[in-house]
């Protein structure tokens, strides 16, 4: 008798510790809440701040997978963790966190970038600078002169914007294309002055192979007599320096912006779902920012 005795009166005594635990992290989250104007969802941790940091930061976690002992993957859930004035906040809900850092900056407290923020920032910054180029031949030539793989970049951009669905291809330095009309295009952009046959006929075999609808080259510079003979013949469409600046204008304007619109470097739900595990991401299929 003595036996159950006890394990009752642990079990009570474990009851009583977690209820004084919840109770005492909503007591914390109301605090929290109440200091900086904004909801803290249940699921949130509290705790005092010991790092003896007080500005504003973040650091974002996302679930993995993790091998077991037992040879079955289980999944592992890396909190995202906030220290603001004296405290931290962790959530194992990306999608919730990130909604959290937003409600705290639109009430004005301030939240210095994470570093996937940073990475988009600096992506952005850059994609402006190129715009910015797109002005006249000449100048994307000397853009991209010490660091042609970007021209891709700059094409997909180009597409991007002027609406069509864009995706690096496996040939080189291609892209898969989709027109707004669902049309499907397989791309190559050449950072060159001059361009002969040679990629031309690569892209048709890569065309023949991604049983793409349309076949398309860019370039900066312009095409070789042999090179547009050949492209009339196999139907590829050839865009030059010309043709690209028409191009640069429709999506961008003729005077095309240097600078990044505040709030560009906010991760979308998009950039959250990219992170984590294709198999975990029916987990987070309604979560929304």
């Amino acid at each position: 008798m003595l036996i159950p005795a006890i394990i009752a009166a642990v079990t009570s005594l474990a009851g009583a510790a977690a209820g004084c635990v919840l109770l005492g992290q909503a007591v914390l989250r109301r605090m929290v809440g109440g200091e900086y104007s904004i909801r803290i969802p249940p699921s949130v941790e509290v705790r005092r701040n010991r790092t003896g940091l007080t500005t504003g930061r973040f650091r974002m976690g996302y679930p993995a997978w993790a091998s077991a002992k037992t040879g079955r993957p289980r999944v592992v859930h890396h909190p995202t963790v906030i220290i603001i004035g004296g405290w931290r906040l962790s959530a194992a809900d990306p999608f919730e966190a990130y909604g959290l850092v937003t409600a705290m900056r639109d009430a004005g407290h301030e939240l210095a970038l994470c570093p996937e923020e940073q990475r988009k920032l600096n992506s952005l910054t850059e994609r402006a600078r190129w715009r910015a180029s797109a002005t006249g031949v000449a100048r994307i030539m000397e853009t991209f002169r010490d660091h042609p793989a970007d021209f891709r970049v700059f094409c997909a951009d180009l597409f991007h914007t002027l609406g069509w669905r864009v995706r690096p291809a496996d040939h080189g330095t291609g892209l898969d294309l989709v027109r707004p009309d669902g049309a499907a295009y397989v791309a190559a952009c050449e950072f060159r002055p001059r361009v002969d046959r040679a990629p031309i006929q690569r892209l048709r075999e890569a065309s023949s192979a991604a049983r793409a609808r349309g076949m398309m080259v860019v370039t900066v510079g312009r095409y070789s007599r042999a090179a547009a003979e050949y492209a009339e013949r196999a139907g590829i469409e050839l865009v030059d320096g010309d043709g690209l600046m028409e191009l640069c204008r429709r999506a961008w304007g003729l005077i095309p912006s240097p600078s990044v619109p505040d709030g560009a470097a906010r991760l979308t739900r998009g950039d959250i779902m990219s992170r984590i595990p294709a198999g975990l991401r029916g987990r987070y299929r309604n979560e929304n920012l």
